[in-house]
């Protein structure tokens, strides 16, 4: 009798309609989506309708780089969509320099920063400009600090605090270090963000850090990795969801992809051989890997 009502149960579950599946998932969290896809048939296709994480964390991944005064067009992996934000962005001459989750920073004249909330639509000035500094980047490392990276003939960073008003302070800017070497940054990738430093990807393989409680100090060329191994055409750094820093690669025309993760132990590019199922995704001028749908 115990197995019958227990066979009974299971079939009960299986035979509800897909779309109350549905609605049972998203009062569940995201991580129990694979195992409720294992149940059965019917649970696998709820799944497969669903999202694997909710919308508020997912990254946005713009598709131009140089906004201008047109309107601003991003694709969503969280609903796989192109949407469009409401209204054109009257800031002529807004360049993209940073896009994570739904924020975008911008800057317009030299290093004036903007926030664009990609929701919302809603624009907010920032900062104002950091005189004879050209941002090729601005990170926020959450909402009390932003660092302006300027990366064209050498590598120097900027920093600005929120104080107690909610203010953010006048950009203060390393020292200038002529006996850094020269390094082309790949202009297609956030710096990321790991283990409270901010690194840099060069074109060639190499990384920067910057240390922010050494702020002096500007970037620094470690000395591993010392590059891919082959040539690509663009590379994109990444974060992945294991905490390991991570490389997606394009060569010419994109004949091939390649995937690479740091080993933090021997500091050299490891070739991923497999994403257990996961995604890549990349765009300007952000890069994740998420699990597709089922």
């Amino acid at each position: 009798m115990e197995a019958v009502a227990s066979t009974s149960r299971v079939r009960g579950w299986s035979s509800l309609p897909t779309d109350v599946l549905v609605r049972i998932l998203g009062s569940l969290r995201w991580s129990s989506h694979p195992n409720a896809a294992l149940v059965c048939r019917q649970w696998r296709s709820a799944v497969s309708l669903s999202s694997f994480y909710p919308a508020w964390i997912t990254p946005l991944l713009l598709s131009t780089a140089d906004v201008g005064t047109a309107n601003i067009r991003y694709y969503s992996p969280y609903y796989d969509k192109n949407f469009e934000v409401h209204g054109p962005l009257k800031v002529p001459g807004a360049k993209i320099r940073c896009s994570t989750g739904r924020h975008l920073s911008m800057c317009v004249d030299q290093s004036l920063v903007f926030d664009i909330d990609l929701v919302t639509g809603a624009l907010v000035e920032v900062l104002p400009p950091k005189p004879h500094a050209l941002f090729n980047f601005v990170v926020s490392d959450g909402d009390e600090r932003l660092f302006g990276v300027e990366a064209i003939l050498t590598i120097k960073v900027a920093s600005s605090i929120r104080n107690s008003s909610g203010e953010w302070e006048d950009w203060k800017l390393t020292e200038y270090h002529p006996d850094l070497p020269r390094i082309r940054v790949s202009p297609d990738t956030n710096p990321v963000h790991h283990n409270g430093l901010l690194y840099l990807l060069a074109q060639d393989g190499r990384l920067l850090v910057y240390d922010p409680c050494r702020h002096d100090n500007g970037f620094e060329i470690l000395d591993k990795p010392d590059g891919f191994g082959f040539k690509c055409e663009d590379s994109y750094l990444l974060r992945s969801s294991q905490y390991e820093l991570m490389v997606v690669l394009i060569e010419r025309r994109g004949k091939a992809v390649h995937v690479l993760k740091l080993n933090e132990e021997t500091m050299e590019w490891e070739k991923v051989e497999s994403l257990h199922g996961q995604a890549v995704f990349t765009g300007s001028l952000t890069t994740i890997i998420k699990k597709p749908k089922f």
